[in-house]
C-alpha cells in the first residue's frame, strides 16, 4: 500500500454544503462514494448517494463522520469531516502518493514545491483565515491534540507545512517562517 500525502485542516466552523461542492468541482475530485459513521469503530456505516452533499453538515453536527472514497485522475484520495468539539471541525484530506512519488520525501523541495504552493492557494479561496485555526501538510502526518496551538505544533510529526492565521503568530524554530496575505506558512525546505 502507498504512503498518503495528508492535509488536515481545522476550522471553527463549517464550510458551506455550496463552498464544499465548489472545492470538489474545482479540484476536479470525482467522488467514488459517500459514507457516514457514528465513530471511529464505523458503527452504524451507511453508504450516501454521492448527488445528495447537501445533508453532510447536518450529518457532522450529529458529531457523524462523513468519509469521501474518490479519485482524482489516477490518484486514489479520500476525506473525512468530523466534529472534534462545539469550537472545532476537522477536514482531513488524503491523496496516496503512489503516482505523486515527488511527495515522498521529508522536505519541501523543487520538485514538490509547486504542489504545496497549489494547495496554499486552494487554502486561501476555501478556508477563510477568520474560520481556519491552522492547517498542517505532508506524508503520513500525526497532528497532536493538545489544545494549544503551539504545544499542537511542537508534539505533531510530519507536518512539512503549516498554515496558520496570521493573527497566530508563533516563534517556531524548526520551520521557516512566511508570509502570505492573511496567513503565515511554516516550512521545512531543502
Amino acid at each position: 500500500m502507498a504512503e498518503n500525502f495528508e492535509i488536515i485542516i481545522s476550522t471553527k466552523s463549517l464550510l458551506s454544503n455550496k463552498t464544499l461542492v465548489d472545492f470538489i468541482k474545482k479540484t476536479n475530485i470525482q467522488i467514488d462514494s459517500l459514507k457516514v459513521i457514528e465513530n471511529w469503530e464505523y458503527e452504524h456505516e451507511r453508504y450516501i448517494n454521492p448527488n445528495n452533499i447537501e445533508i453532510i453538515n447536518e450529518l457532522i453536527d450529529q458529531r457523524k463522520i462523513v468519509i469521501f472514497e474518490c479519485h482524482s485522475g489516477i490518484t486514489l484520495c479520500g476525506a473525512f469531516i468530523s466534529k472534534i468539539s462545539d469550537e472545532e471541525y476537522e477536514y482531513s484530506l488524503w491523496f496516496s502518493i503512489k503516482h505523486l512519488t515527488e511527495l515522498s520525501t521529508d522536505k519541501i523541495t523543487t520538485k514538490n514545491y509547486h504542489i504545496y504552493k497549489t494547495i496554499v492557494e486552494y487554502i486561501k479561496i476555501y478556508f477563510n483565515h477568520d474560520i481556519m485555526n491552522f492547517c498542517a501538510m505532508g506524508v503520513e502526518i500525526y497532528v497532536s491534540d493538545l489544545a494549544n496551538l503551539e504545544d499542537r505544533i511542537i508534539h505533531s510529526n510530519g507536518v512539512l507545512r503549516w498554515i496558520i492565521p496570521k493573527k497566530c503568530k508563533l516563534d517556531l524554530n524548526t520551520y521557516i517562517e512566511e508570509v502570505d496575505n492573511n496567513f503565515y506558512l511554516y516550512s521545512i525546505y531543502s
